[in-house]
């Protein structure tokens, strides 16, 4: 049964790739390529991992479906995620420096504070005292290190799971 997210252009177009002489791995290499800007390549459909035809075919739907999703909201009126208020580097920086000084200060009243003297004490969890008791209230690095994977790691190692839960949710937000 044919996927309903790819027209039957896209069919054709590929049919005649294959009927100028490529092969059908190199023309389904050759149609994701087609659907990303020039000097760009298309993003692996799984990462670190050599790409088969079925995960270049996987990724090209993918592509084509999410697309057809992104078409159906704009005839709805949905405004896509994409046409969102972009927030540069900078902005997510203050957002994380914020994000830290609430922390510090308590705002998180299920969080135990004092699980962080503990982490404090750990030096494998990279966390300093100026970054604990936010010394520098400007700096990005001090609130990476408070709000980092290694604080993640010690809190779960001395047994403070939700702290460990809260810590990671921020921590994953700041890597992507």
């Amino acid at each position: 049964m044919p996927n309903s997210d790819i027209s039957v252009s896209v069919i054709n177009e590929l049919d005649q790739i294959l009927a100028s002489g490529l092969s059908l791995e190199d023309a389904i290499t050759n149609l994701r390529g087609s659907l990303v800007p020039p000097g760009y390549t298309p993003y692996p459909f799984r990462s670190n991992t050599t790409e088969s035809r079925l995960h270049k075919l996987r990724s090209t739907v993918a592509t084509y479906a999410f697309r057809k999703r992104v078409a159906e909201l704009k005839l709805q009126g949905v405004v896509p995620a994409m046409r969102l208020v972009h927030h540069d580097r900078a902005d997510h920086d203050h957002l994380l420096k914020r994000i830290a000084e609430h922390l510090r200060n308590g705002g998180y009243s299920a969080l135990n504070c004092e699980s962080f003297s503990d982490v404090l004490a750990d030096p494998l969890s990279g966390l300093t005292h100026a970054a604990l008791v936010g010394k520098r209230t400007q700096s990005a690095k001090d609130a990476e290190r408070l709000l980092s994977y290694h604080v993640v790691n010690s809190l779960k190692k001395l047994g403070y799971n939700l702290g460990a839960s809260y810590i990671r949710t921020i921590a994953r937000w700041h890597e992507a």
